[in-house]
């Protein structure tokens, strides 16, 4: 199985224009791949596979961890779903909302 999956990555790393800096990267980003590929193999030849199949993409040789660092991180995304100044706004509400009356 193992060799399989190697052709299954080697083939991928193409497709995805992939590249390691050394031999150790390069097996750790394979076990991970594989992970992925045992994770959709199951997906894909259980029950939920009648309502959609899994697939690999330019992603599949990253941790989940590595992936939300990358990516999810709102502040590297401009998605145009928080509109900056109307929250800063309702910032300013919320402080003078809680903000506490002066002493007399």
């Amino acid at each position: 199985m193992a060799d399989k999956d190697w052709e299954i990555f080697r083939e991928w790393k193409l497709a995805h224009a992939k590249s390691y800096p050394s031999a150790d990267e390069e097996k750790r980003r394979f076990e991970t791949f594989q992970q992925h590929l045992r994770e959709i193999e199951a997906h894909n030849s259980g029950p939920d596979a009648a309502y959609c199949k899994k697939g690999l993409n330019p992603f599949s040789d990253m941790t989940f961890e590595e992936f939300k660092i990358g990516f999810l991180k709102h502040d590297s995304v401009n998605d145009g779903l928080y509109d900056t100044e109307t929250d800063e706004e309702e910032e300013e509400e919320e402080d003078e909302v809680r903000a506490c009356p002066s002493p007399k």
